[in-house]
């Protein structure tokens, strides 16, 4: 019995164990700082949106890739982004953004109390 495992499969695995382990330590920093918003919940925010829209441009070119969600844009029988991971990306950019507005507000009230 062989087993075989395809590339693009393994590495939309690893981005998505990447983003738990990224998200619990996010988690574990708020809970000990008692901000909820920090440097490295924006950070981390942006980074997996910056991996999710790198992994939607690289997954398609590999080989052995099988279209498991929808095409956001292609050209011919050309997989330009795969949909389901830009969006992602995307919205989590968004929400980087959002955050950012946040821990603006947040440090312009700490630094009135003081």
């Amino acid at each position: 019995m062989t087993w075989k495992y395809s590339v693009s499969l393994f590495l939309k695995d690893v981005v998505l164990e990447l983003t738990f382990v990224i998200l619990f330590l996010v988690v574990l920093v708020i809970l000990c700082t008692q901000k909820p918003f920090s440097k490295i919940l924006l950070r981390c925010s942006t980074g997996l949106g910056i991996l999710y829209i790198v992994t939607a441009i690289i997954v398609p070119r590999l080989p052995d890739f099988e279209l498991q969600t929808f095409i956001l844009v292609g050209i011919n029988d050309v997989i330009i982004f795969e949909g389901f991971y830009f969006i992602i990306g995307l919205v989590l950019i968004i929400f980087s953004v959002l955050l950012k507005a946040g821990f603006d507000y947040q440090t312009q009230l700490e630094d009135e109390m003081l």
